[in-house]
């Protein structure tokens, strides 16, 4: 809808992880627009001009980024500084601020990923609030803004609410019915609901479009809820 007829170049992981959303944005873009190239790069190798002199020469006019962070702010800060100002729509792994801090955060624009989860700057949210008070409590000396503590904490939270519906039921088979029991339930820094099932094991099914706000350091979220939940 944002981009429609441009030419999609992949910037992956060369493993699963990469593959995995590869072979989703395909599926998602079937008949909708033409992938131009795929370029793969390896945690163990730094050097990745190579990927992206052969996006550019391939026609890529819009970036599909499956990367870590500190690969993506690679990414960016090169392809920035060779001047090019190509859209990347990345995954939600690298919503972290360190993302800014390697990258250069004048480089860090026309950047968009799925956010599931609320943003430890979105502290209008009641949420958000309970969030910093647990950290600011149990955990002073960890920086809350950084996207793993985020996560670990919204783990934290699923969690509970599994081991809290096994009740005595505390075995291995008896949480994993708890777990698929889950339907409809709003966990509270989530955007959309969470469910599961016996075929569903993914809680964070929805999620909030963000780009990247490089004045402010960190990923504005706008627009409606996006629903992609598989558990019916």
């Amino acid at each position: 809808e944002n981009f429609p007829g441009k030419k999609v170049g992949f910037f992956i992981q060369n493993d699963a992880f990469g593959s995995e959303i590869e072979q989703g944005v395909r599926e998602g873009l079937a008949g909708r627009n033409e992938i131009a190239d795929v370029q793969p790069y390896f945690i163990s190798s730094p050097d990745i001009r190579s990927q992206i002199i052969n996006l550019r020469e391939s026609g890529t006019e819009v970036v599909a980024m499956a990367a870590i962070s500190e690969f993506a702010a690679f990414f960016i800060q090169q392809v920035r500084g060779q001047g090019w100002d190509v859209p990347i729509v990345s995954s939600g792994t690298i919503a972290d601020p360190i993302v800014f801090d390697l990258a250069g955060a004048d480089n860090v624009f026309d950047v968009w990923l799925p956010a599931y989860l609320m943003s430890p700057h979105d502290t209008d949210e009641p949420a958000v609030q309970e969030y910093h008070r647990v950290m600011e409590t149990y955990a002073p000396d960890i920086d809350p803004y950084k996207s793993l503590h985020t996560y670990g904490y919204d783990a934290a939270q699923l969690m509970y609410e599994t081991l809290s519906r096994a009740c005595d039921n505390l075995t291995r088979e008896g949480l994993i019915e708890a777990a698929e029991s889950i339907r409809d339930w709003q966990q509270p820094m989530a955007w959309g609901t969470v469910s599961m099932s016996p075929t569903d094991h993914t809680p964070w099914e929805s999620f909030k479009w963000a780009k990247a706000d490089p004045e402010n350091r960190q990923w504005a979220v706008f627009g409606d809820l996006i629903v992609k939940e598989s558990t019916r």
